[in-house]
Protein backbone atom coordinates (compact mmCIF):
# COMPACT_ATOMS: atom_id res chain seq x y z
CA UNK A 1 0.00 0.00 0.00
CA UNK A 2 1.43 3.17 -0.94
CA UNK A 3 1.96 5.53 2.08
CA UNK A 4 0.65 8.97 2.26
CA UNK A 5 3.41 12.29 2.31
CA UNK A 6 3.07 13.37 5.78
CA UNK A 7 0.65 16.42 5.53
CA UNK A 8 3.51 18.72 7.56
CA UNK A 9 6.00 18.08 4.47
CA UNK A 10 3.32 19.45 2.11
CA UNK A 11 2.71 22.40 3.91
CA UNK A 12 6.11 23.25 4.40
CA UNK A 13 6.71 22.70 0.18
CA UNK A 14 3.67 24.71 -0.28
CA UNK A 15 5.04 27.39 1.97
CA UNK A 16 8.47 27.70 1.08
CA UNK A 17 7.16 27.81 -2.74
CA UNK A 18 4.82 30.67 -1.77
CA UNK A 19 7.98 32.80 -0.16
CA UNK A 20 9.64 32.02 -3.36
CA UNK A 21 6.65 33.57 -5.52
CA UNK A 22 6.58 36.15 -3.03
CA UNK A 23 9.58 37.69 -3.94
CA UNK A 24 10.33 36.49 -7.84
CA UNK A 25 11.73 38.60 -10.16
CA UNK A 26 9.33 40.05 -13.11
CA UNK A 27 12.05 40.42 -15.65
CA UNK A 28 12.08 37.80 -18.09
CA UNK A 29 14.86 35.43 -17.91
CA UNK A 30 17.63 35.42 -20.69
CA UNK A 31 17.60 32.28 -22.57
CA UNK A 32 20.15 31.01 -24.38
CA UNK A 33 21.60 27.49 -24.42
CA UNK A 34 23.21 25.14 -26.72
CA UNK A 35 21.35 22.18 -27.28
CA UNK A 36 22.73 18.71 -28.11
CA UNK A 37 20.81 15.94 -29.66
CA UNK A 38 22.26 12.99 -27.61
CA UNK A 39 21.32 9.57 -28.25
CA UNK A 40 20.82 7.67 -24.59
CA UNK A 41 20.86 4.22 -25.01
CA UNK A 42 18.99 2.69 -22.03
CA UNK A 43 21.18 -0.41 -20.34
CA UNK A 44 18.66 -1.43 -17.35
CA UNK A 45 15.28 -0.09 -15.78
CA UNK A 46 15.22 -0.48 -11.98
CA UNK A 47 12.72 -0.70 -9.22
CA UNK A 48 10.02 -0.82 -10.98
CA UNK A 49 7.90 -3.03 -8.72
CA UNK A 50 9.48 -2.08 -5.82
CA UNK A 51 9.79 1.91 -5.64
CA UNK A 52 6.50 4.35 -4.24
CA UNK A 53 7.58 7.56 -4.41
CA UNK A 54 11.70 8.13 -4.96
CA UNK A 55 13.59 11.04 -4.83
CA UNK A 56 12.65 14.19 -2.82
CA UNK A 57 10.82 16.63 -5.53
CA UNK A 58 11.11 19.89 -3.46
CA UNK A 59 14.19 22.28 -3.17
CA UNK A 60 16.65 20.30 -5.12
CA UNK A 61 17.09 17.70 -1.84
CA UNK A 62 19.51 15.45 -2.72
CA UNK A 63 17.84 12.11 -2.58
CA UNK A 64 20.09 9.97 -4.30
CA UNK A 65 23.73 9.86 -3.59
CA UNK A 66 27.14 7.69 -5.62
CA UNK A 67 29.65 6.66 -3.84
CA UNK A 68 32.00 3.71 -3.41
CA UNK A 69 30.28 2.19 -7.19
CA UNK A 70 27.24 2.00 -5.06
CA UNK A 71 24.18 4.40 -5.82
CA UNK A 72 21.91 5.29 -2.93
CA UNK A 73 18.14 6.46 -3.28
CA UNK A 74 16.10 7.17 -0.60
CA UNK A 75 12.43 6.60 -1.15
CA UNK A 76 9.72 8.20 0.95
CA UNK A 77 7.28 6.17 1.06
CA UNK A 78 9.10 2.93 0.26
CA UNK A 79 8.59 -0.38 1.85
CA UNK A 80 11.97 0.73 3.81
CA UNK A 81 13.81 4.30 3.45
CA UNK A 82 16.80 3.56 1.78
CA UNK A 83 17.88 1.07 -1.38
CA UNK A 84 21.42 0.73 -2.76
CA UNK A 85 22.28 -0.15 -6.29
CA UNK A 86 24.63 -2.78 -6.95
CA UNK A 87 26.89 -1.65 -9.28
CA UNK A 88 27.46 -4.80 -10.92
CA UNK A 89 24.36 -6.62 -11.03
CA UNK A 90 22.08 -3.68 -10.62
CA UNK A 91 20.28 -5.87 -7.74
CA UNK A 92 18.34 -3.34 -5.12
CA UNK A 93 18.84 -4.36 -1.70
CA UNK A 94 16.82 -2.03 1.19
CA UNK A 95 17.44 -1.29 4.26
CA UNK A 96 16.56 1.02 7.07
CA UNK A 97 13.85 1.54 9.36
CA UNK A 98 10.42 3.48 9.24
CA UNK A 99 9.82 4.59 13.13
CA UNK A 100 11.20 7.00 15.25
CA UNK A 101 13.12 5.41 17.29
CA UNK A 102 17.16 4.46 17.08
CA UNK A 103 18.42 4.53 13.60
CA UNK A 104 14.82 5.33 12.45
CA UNK A 105 13.00 7.92 10.22
CA UNK A 106 9.73 8.53 9.82
CA UNK A 107 8.02 8.25 6.11
CA UNK A 108 6.75 11.06 3.85
CA UNK A 109 9.17 13.94 4.83
CA UNK A 110 12.43 14.92 2.41
CA UNK A 111 15.62 13.43 3.38
CA UNK A 112 19.15 15.00 2.27
CA UNK A 113 21.49 12.06 1.35
CA UNK A 114 25.40 12.53 1.14
CA UNK A 115 28.06 10.17 0.24
CA UNK A 116 31.81 11.11 2.11
CA UNK A 117 34.83 8.82 2.63
CA UNK A 118 32.96 5.38 3.01
CA UNK A 119 30.09 6.64 4.82
CA UNK A 120 26.47 6.94 3.36
CA UNK A 121 24.79 10.24 5.09
CA UNK A 122 21.13 10.58 5.71
CA UNK A 123 19.61 13.55 6.88
CA UNK A 124 15.95 13.84 8.15
CA UNK A 125 15.05 17.25 8.16
CA UNK A 126 11.90 16.84 10.42
CA UNK A 127 13.31 14.44 12.75
CA UNK A 128 16.62 16.14 13.35
CA UNK A 129 18.86 12.89 12.82
CA UNK A 130 21.73 12.88 10.63
CA UNK A 131 22.71 9.02 10.38
CA UNK A 132 25.36 7.16 9.20
CA UNK A 133 25.65 3.90 7.10
CA UNK A 134 28.29 2.24 5.78
CA UNK A 135 28.47 1.00 1.84
CA UNK A 136 26.50 -2.17 2.72
CA UNK A 137 23.69 -0.35 4.13
CA UNK A 138 24.49 -1.24 7.57
CA UNK A 139 24.06 1.89 10.58
CA UNK A 140 27.30 2.79 11.82
CA UNK A 141 25.89 6.04 13.61
CA UNK A 142 23.32 8.09 14.48
CA UNK A 143 24.22 11.98 14.98
CA UNK A 144 21.71 14.63 16.80
CA UNK A 145 21.59 17.58 14.38
CA UNK A 146 21.34 20.62 17.00
CA UNK A 147 21.52 22.71 19.09
CA UNK A 148 24.23 23.25 17.42
CA UNK A 149 22.53 24.12 14.11
CA UNK A 150 20.62 27.60 14.06
CA UNK A 151 17.14 26.79 13.79
CA UNK A 152 16.02 24.17 10.50
CA UNK A 153 18.48 24.05 7.91
CA UNK A 154 19.26 21.75 5.25
CA UNK A 155 22.70 19.16 6.26
CA UNK A 156 24.78 18.11 3.18
CA UNK A 157 27.89 16.37 4.61
CA UNK A 158 30.91 17.20 2.35
CA UNK A 159 33.97 15.14 3.79
CA UNK A 160 34.57 12.82 6.16
CA UNK A 161 34.23 14.89 9.46
CA UNK A 162 32.32 18.00 8.00
CA UNK A 163 28.87 18.59 7.05
CA UNK A 164 27.51 21.76 5.42
CA UNK A 165 24.61 23.39 6.23
CA UNK A 166 22.29 25.77 4.51
CA UNK A 167 20.07 27.97 6.29
CA UNK A 168 15.85 27.30 6.10
CA UNK A 169 14.65 29.91 8.70
CA UNK A 170 13.69 33.45 8.58
CA UNK A 171 15.20 34.21 11.67
CA UNK A 172 18.30 32.61 10.41
CA UNK A 173 19.38 35.94 7.78
CA UNK A 174 22.95 36.45 9.09
CA UNK A 175 24.75 37.43 5.90
CA UNK A 176 26.89 33.57 5.42
CA UNK A 177 25.76 31.75 2.83
CA UNK A 178 26.20 28.81 5.13
CA UNK A 179 27.83 26.95 8.15
CA UNK A 180 30.39 24.51 7.78
CA UNK A 181 30.06 22.05 11.13
CA UNK A 182 32.27 19.59 12.38
CA UNK A 183 30.91 15.88 13.25
CA UNK A 184 31.66 14.52 16.51
CA UNK A 185 31.51 10.75 16.07
CA UNK A 186 32.42 10.30 19.79
CA UNK A 187 29.71 12.39 20.86
CA UNK A 188 27.06 12.08 17.99
CA UNK A 189 26.57 15.83 17.07
CA UNK A 190 27.19 18.66 14.93
CA UNK A 191 29.25 20.67 17.16
CA UNK A 192 28.71 24.76 16.38
CA UNK A 193 29.80 25.90 12.71
CA UNK A 194 31.70 28.38 11.17
CA UNK A 195 30.57 30.81 8.20
CA UNK A 196 30.76 29.23 5.29
CA UNK A 197 30.98 31.83 2.16
CA UNK A 198 29.57 35.59 2.77
CA UNK A 199 26.48 37.01 0.81
CA UNK A 200 27.93 40.23 0.85
CA UNK A 201 30.93 39.28 -0.99
CA UNK A 202 29.34 36.45 -3.22
CA UNK A 203 27.97 38.37 -6.35
CA UNK A 204 24.39 37.77 -7.29
CA UNK A 205 23.58 36.40 -3.79
CA UNK A 206 21.89 39.78 -2.25
CA UNK A 207 18.56 38.38 -2.56
CA UNK A 208 19.49 35.43 -0.83
CA UNK A 209 21.04 37.33 2.46
CA UNK A 210 17.39 39.08 3.31
CA UNK A 211 15.65 35.37 2.52
CA UNK A 212 17.66 32.56 3.82
CA UNK A 213 14.72 29.51 2.80
CA UNK A 214 15.90 30.70 -0.75
CA UNK A 215 19.32 29.67 -0.41
CA UNK A 216 17.94 25.75 -0.58
CA UNK A 217 19.17 23.78 -3.73
CA UNK A 218 21.47 20.75 -4.70
CA UNK A 219 24.80 20.36 -3.18
CA UNK A 220 27.67 18.29 -4.33
CA UNK A 221 30.70 17.44 -4.15
CA UNK A 222 33.12 16.84 -7.63
CA UNK A 223 35.82 14.00 -7.70
CA UNK A 224 38.45 16.62 -6.80
CA UNK A 225 36.62 17.70 -3.59
CA UNK A 226 35.52 20.90 -4.99
CA UNK A 227 31.99 22.20 -3.79
CA UNK A 228 29.16 22.91 -6.12
CA UNK A 229 25.71 24.98 -5.12
CA UNK A 230 22.71 25.52 -7.25
CA UNK A 231 19.81 27.10 -6.23
CA UNK A 232 16.41 25.90 -6.62
CA UNK A 233 14.61 29.01 -7.65
CA UNK A 234 16.97 30.32 -10.41
CA UNK A 235 19.57 29.08 -12.61
CA UNK A 236 22.60 30.63 -9.80
CA UNK A 237 25.33 27.98 -9.61
CA UNK A 238 28.36 28.41 -7.59
CA UNK A 239 31.55 26.24 -6.99
CA UNK A 240 33.66 26.81 -3.67
CA UNK A 241 37.10 25.73 -2.33
CA UNK A 242 36.64 23.31 0.32
CA UNK A 243 37.12 26.43 2.84
CA UNK A 244 34.53 28.40 1.09
CA UNK A 245 36.42 30.68 -0.65
CA UNK A 246 34.45 31.14 -3.99
CA UNK A 247 35.88 29.48 -7.01
CA UNK A 248 33.12 30.52 -10.01
CA UNK A 249 29.32 32.02 -10.20
CA UNK A 250 27.08 32.17 -12.63
CA UNK A 251 23.36 32.42 -14.49
CA UNK A 252 24.60 30.65 -17.47
CA UNK A 253 23.03 29.23 -19.43
CA UNK A 254 19.10 30.84 -18.44
CA UNK A 255 20.10 34.30 -16.80
CA UNK A 256 17.60 33.33 -14.45
CA UNK A 257 18.30 35.71 -11.25
CA UNK A 258 17.04 34.52 -7.78
CA UNK A 259 14.04 36.15 -6.27
CA UNK A 260 14.27 39.36 -4.16
CA UNK A 261 11.90 39.15 -0.75
CA UNK A 262 12.08 40.14 2.59
CA UNK A 263 10.52 38.34 5.46
CA UNK A 264 9.37 40.01 8.63
CA UNK A 265 10.25 38.93 12.08
CA UNK A 266 6.78 36.97 12.16
CA UNK A 267 8.33 35.21 9.09
CA UNK A 268 5.92 36.60 6.49
CA UNK A 269 6.64 37.83 3.47
CA UNK A 270 7.01 41.98 3.48
CA UNK A 271 8.10 42.53 -0.12
CA UNK A 272 7.00 42.03 -3.94
CA UNK A 273 3.77 40.25 -4.86
CA UNK A 274 4.50 39.68 -8.61
CA UNK A 275 3.14 36.85 -10.68
CA UNK A 276 5.26 34.10 -11.43
CA UNK A 277 8.53 32.63 -9.97
CA UNK A 278 10.84 29.73 -11.87
CA UNK A 279 11.67 26.91 -10.35
CA UNK A 280 15.48 26.27 -11.48
CA UNK A 281 17.81 23.64 -10.49
CA UNK A 282 16.80 20.06 -9.05
CA UNK A 283 19.87 18.03 -8.73
CA UNK A 284 23.79 17.82 -9.70
CA UNK A 285 26.29 15.50 -10.65
CA UNK A 286 29.74 15.24 -11.49
CA UNK A 287 32.40 13.18 -13.49
CA UNK A 288 36.03 13.68 -13.52
CA UNK A 289 35.09 16.14 -16.56
CA UNK A 290 31.89 17.56 -16.27
CA UNK A 291 29.60 18.67 -13.67
CA UNK A 292 25.82 18.26 -14.70
CA UNK A 293 22.80 20.37 -13.28
CA UNK A 294 19.33 18.82 -13.56
CA UNK A 295 17.33 21.87 -14.63
CA UNK A 296 13.53 22.87 -14.56
CA UNK A 297 12.96 26.34 -16.09
CA UNK A 298 9.13 26.11 -15.30
CA UNK A 299 7.33 29.15 -14.31
CA UNK A 300 4.97 29.01 -11.38
CA UNK A 301 2.10 31.61 -11.23
CA UNK A 302 0.85 32.82 -7.98
CA UNK A 303 -2.78 31.31 -9.09
CA UNK A 304 -1.55 28.09 -9.79
CA UNK A 305 0.10 27.27 -6.10
CA UNK A 306 -2.48 28.64 -4.79
CA UNK A 307 -5.01 26.80 -6.55
CA UNK A 308 -2.91 23.82 -5.61
CA UNK A 309 -2.72 24.22 -1.97
CA UNK A 310 -6.34 24.97 -2.18
CA UNK A 311 -7.10 21.77 -3.87
CA UNK A 312 -9.17 23.52 -6.28
CA UNK A 313 -7.10 22.74 -9.34
CA UNK A 314 -6.38 19.36 -11.16
CA UNK A 315 -3.41 20.29 -13.00
CA UNK A 316 -0.30 18.20 -12.12
CA UNK A 317 2.78 20.63 -11.13
CA UNK A 318 6.04 19.34 -11.95
CA UNK A 319 7.58 20.30 -9.20
CA UNK A 320 10.78 18.95 -8.29
CA UNK A 321 11.16 17.17 -11.39
CA UNK A 322 13.28 18.56 -14.85
CA UNK A 323 14.03 17.22 -18.32
CA UNK A 324 16.94 19.57 -19.41
CA UNK A 325 20.61 18.85 -18.32
CA UNK A 326 22.94 21.65 -18.29
CA UNK A 327 26.75 20.58 -18.78
CA UNK A 328 29.88 22.49 -17.26
CA UNK A 329 33.65 22.46 -17.95
CA UNK A 330 35.44 21.18 -14.54
CA UNK A 331 38.55 23.42 -15.94
CA UNK A 332 37.09 26.28 -15.82
CA UNK A 333 33.86 26.31 -14.84
CA UNK A 334 32.29 26.92 -18.58
CA UNK A 335 29.12 26.31 -20.03
CA UNK A 336 29.30 23.65 -22.87
CA UNK A 337 26.27 22.46 -24.00
CA UNK A 338 22.47 21.14 -22.41
CA UNK A 339 20.43 18.28 -23.65
CA UNK A 340 16.74 16.68 -22.83
CA UNK A 341 16.26 13.59 -21.04
CA UNK A 342 13.71 10.77 -22.45
CA UNK A 343 11.30 11.44 -19.29
CA UNK A 344 10.88 13.91 -16.53
CA UNK A 345 13.71 13.14 -13.75
CA UNK A 346 13.80 14.05 -9.86
CA UNK A 347 17.97 13.14 -9.77
CA UNK A 348 20.27 12.33 -11.51
CA UNK A 349 23.93 10.51 -11.33
CA UNK A 350 26.82 9.35 -13.28
CA UNK A 351 29.87 7.44 -12.98
CA UNK A 352 32.22 6.41 -15.36
CA UNK A 353 30.17 4.74 -17.92
CA UNK A 354 26.58 5.76 -17.04
CA UNK A 355 24.04 7.97 -16.69
CA UNK A 356 21.16 7.42 -13.87
CA UNK A 357 17.96 8.80 -14.11
CA UNK A 358 15.38 8.61 -11.01
CA UNK A 359 12.00 8.92 -12.33
CA UNK A 360 8.15 9.31 -10.77
CA UNK A 361 6.55 9.33 -14.28
CA UNK A 362 4.36 6.85 -14.78
CA UNK A 363 6.33 3.79 -12.96
CA UNK A 364 8.59 5.77 -10.35
CA UNK A 365 11.68 3.28 -11.28
CA UNK A 366 15.49 4.35 -12.00
CA UNK A 367 16.65 4.44 -15.50
CA UNK A 368 20.34 3.11 -16.40
CA UNK A 369 21.91 5.03 -19.60
CA UNK A 370 25.17 4.21 -21.69
CA UNK A 371 26.98 7.46 -21.13
CA UNK A 372 26.87 9.07 -24.84
CA UNK A 373 29.97 10.07 -27.12
CA UNK A 374 29.80 14.27 -26.30
CA UNK A 375 30.27 13.17 -22.73
CA UNK A 376 33.02 10.82 -22.71
CA UNK A 377 35.05 12.43 -25.42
Amino acid sequence: MMRAIHPDAVRFAVLVIAIGLAGACSDPPVRESRREDLTLSLVREIGADVFKYPGAPMLGFNAMALGGGRLYIHDSQGDVPFYVVDPVSFELKGFGAWGSGPGEIRPGFPVVLSFAGSRLYAHALFDAKLLVFDEAGSLAAEHVVGPAVRGMGSVHVVADTLALVLPMQPTDATGEFARLHRIDGDRGLLVEGRPFGDDGELPGFEPLHANPMLKQGPVHVDPAGRIHWANYYSSLLATFESDGRSRRIGLEPWGVVPPAAEISMSGSVVAGDPERATQGAIALASDDRYLYRLYSGFELTRQEVMAYRAKQSQKELPLGEAQTVDVFDHSDGSYKFSFDLPVAATNIAVDDRFLYVLTIEGLPRLLVFEKPGPLTN
